[in-house]
């Protein structure tokens, strides 16, 4: 069944930058999957079909996305089947033993990219127990998704730039501000209070076209991994 309308927070367009610019580079035809892409994923921006990989999809889907069900340590696709596979912001959700596993089943089944976004390090731990605060504050209902990396914090930078970086050319810089994504935060409550939200969308639209991330100077919160697998000669070994 599919969406009759998409409907996305400003922060979302900064954090699917990365992925944005990397569907640009493609040549017509390619093969594109999103590990842990929801109902909707890049679909929000990318008018091409596209296989998302998920444990469930809840809820009416994209006509473009063409839903798989799977463990994303275990992608049930052939060794380098995609042109580019997209992961963001689905690493910090999971138990930090499960990230080089899944970091490996999606360089082995890329043949182009993997582009990775993610939640990093103790200054966004920081960062988030200060929105946590905020919200306390201002008597804000805490999300559910801040709520659980304040419980069990994010991952390192490290930790994910050492599961990518045996698999190819691996670039390593950062998405998101801690400061941009405090005043992100503090602007989208505000928007969603007011009833504005769908006013945005139109702007967010022309963000799809135009994608921008808000690196900005000072500690990160988000960072992004860009995996050339193609330096590689052989992709990994598949997991039994």
């Amino acid at each position: 069944m599919a969406a009759n309308r998409i409907h996305r927070a400003p922060h979302q367009v900064v954090r699917y930058a990365p992925v944005l610019r990397a569907l640009r580079k493609l040549p017509p035809g390619a093969r594109v999957l999103e590990v842990g892409s929801g109902v909707e994923g890049l679909g929000t921006w990318y008018a091409a079909p596209f296989v998302g990989a998920d444990l469930a999809f809840v809820g009416p889907r994209l006509p473009t996305l063409r839903p798989v069900v799977a463990d994303g340590t275990r992608l049930p696709f052939p060794d380098r089947t995609f042109d580019l596979v997209a992961n963001v912001d689905v690493l910090p959700e999971l138990p930090g033993d499960v990230i080089a596993g899944m970091c490996a089943d999606m360089a082995r089944v890329a043949r182009g990219s993997v582009v990775v976004v993610s939640v990093c390090g103790e200054d966004a731990d920081r960062s988030n127990r200060r929105v946590m605060d905020w919200c306390e504050r201002h008597r804000v209902e805490a999300p559910d998704w801040l709520v659980d990396l304040v419980e069990q914090g994010a991952p390192s930078v490290e930790s994910i730039g050492d599961a990518l970086a045996p698999f190819g050319r691996l670039i390593v810089a950062p998405n998101t501000s801690t400061a941009w994504n405090e005043r992100m935060f503090r602007y989208e409550h505000l928007l969603r209070r007011a009833h504005l939200m769908t006013l945005t969308q139109p702007g967010i639209r022309w963000g799809g076209a135009h994608p921008v991330e808000l690196a900005g100077r000072g500690p990160v919160y988000r960072w992004r991994f860009v995996l050339d697998v193609s330096a590689s000669a052989s992709p990994p070994a598949a997991r039994s």
